[in-house]
């Protein structure tokens, strides 16, 4: 009999310390659940980068540029040109540019565009680059987009959006400007600065 209520007490006590072991375990889990809640609920000071508020979703390409650090010394095979383009438009058609300089661009048309020098503001570039290549006084100057092509040679081209009133006496680099339909470029368009204008989409 005795040995019986010893089992018994053993029995009890083990379905009490189950008991407030389920107690101390549900406590806990609706404690977690209540930090989860008001965790989820919290709501984070949103930190704006500096070139979002400058160029906010501008970014229309999806290639990636690569930049391969090199050991100290040696020189890196990896170039990086930062360029500026004026996209001026009489009506619906575009304004080129035939190029007899550099010599790689010789007899090509393209886009009035050049490199940014150091230290230059890409809006201050293309505003001298408009001057020099067809010496004319940029209006109303807008960012339209902002393009990032390349691999080893890495291009980042800002893209702006030029009015003027008439072309002057172009550069000595440039042969003549026209205006072309869209639909009707010349065959010697440059094919990156083709590549420029099909990124740009209905933004032209």
């Amino acid at each position: 009999m005795a040995s019986g209520k010893r089992r018994e007490e053993k029995s009890l006590g083990s379905k009490r310390t189950k008991n407030r072991r389920s107690s101390e375990t549900a406590k806990l889990a609706s404690t977690h659940g209540a930090w989860l809640s008001r965790k989820q609920t919290q709501k984070r000071p949103v930190t704006e980068e500096p070139s979002a508020r400058v160029v906010p979703n501008l970014m229309s390409t999806a290639k990636m540029a690569r930049l391969t650090p090199q050991p100290q010394g040696q020189q890196s095979e990896e170039m990086m040109h930062i360029s500026s383009f004026a996209i001026t438009k009489r009506g619906k058609d575009l304004l080129l540019v035939k190029r007899i300089r550099p010599e790689f661009t010789a007899g090509k048309w393209t886009f009035p565009a050049s490199l940014i020098n150091f230290g230059e503001h890409p809006e201050s570039a293309i505003k001298r680059i408009v001057k020099e290549q067809l010496g004319a006084e940029p209006k109303n100057v807008k960012l339209l987009d902002i393009q990032s092509y390349g691999d080893k040679h890495w291009d980042l081209c800002f893209i702006y959006e030029v009015s003027i009133d008439s072309v002057g006496k172009v550069s000595q680099d440039i042969e003549k400007a026209e205006y072309f339909e869209r639909g009707k470029l010349p065959p010697e368009f440059r094919s990156d600065h083709a590549e420029v204008l099909e990124s740009l989409g209905s933004k032209v």
